[in-house]
């Protein structure tokens, strides 16, 4: 039996060791690729809050979101439904101050943060150059309390060929701001 052990372990251990080697070294890869992409500024301003009309125990809070391109130009999906008036962020997703997701209340049943691909136009930003986005979320939707600190996570792209891939996209992160308390 001991020897039937010895025997199983040295074939087991190194597919073990392959395997782990390869989820790694992906993930890095995934990661590297993702990297070259960054922003030299990201700045975020509260708008405005409003009570929302269908419920009076929420909020409407609306979102700018200033980004600078860096060294390298990036591509940022715009998802206005109209000409001139602003760009509006087609995926981003509010987050907790140390970047985890935050979730619905429960009972919802949706899942916020990402317009459908087909209505997405793309945004350049050419290195040195800037743009701003709005971001809209209901705070009575979100497991969230008022003056707590979140962030916007936002996706981000190479180019506009690129838009369609998941896995070209760079996710940034504004800095940390205080959850408005709701509108009165």
């Amino acid at each position: 039996m001991n020897s039937i052990s010895n025997m199983h372990l040295r074939f087991v251990a190194p597919a073990i060791l392959i395997t782990v080697s390869l989820i790694f070294s992906s993930r890095l890869a995934l990661t590297q690729s993702r990297s070259n992409l960054r922003a030299d500024s990201i700045s975020v301003r509260v708008l405005s809050i409003h009570p929302n009309p269908r419920d009076s125990s929420d909020s409407i809070v609306s979102i700018q979101v200033t980004v600078r391109a860096a060294d390298k130009g990036l591509v940022i999906p715009d998802c206005a439904e109209a000409a001139g008036v602003g760009h509006f962020f087609c995926s981003a997703q509010l987050k907790r101050a140390d970047g985890r997701w935050i979730g619905v209340r429960p009972g919802s049943e949706a899942t916020p943060g990402v317009e459908g691909t087909e209505n997405w136009k793309s945004v350049t930003l050419a290195s040195g150059t800037e743009a701003s986005f709005r971001f809209s979320y209901s705070t009575g939707f979100m497991s969230l309390r008022a003056g707590e600190q979140v962030r916007v996570g936002f996706e981000v792209w190479p180019n506009a060929e690129s838009m369609q891939n998941w896995k070209l996209a760079t996710t940034l992160l504004t800095p940390s701001f205080a959850n408005p308390a709701r509108a009165d």
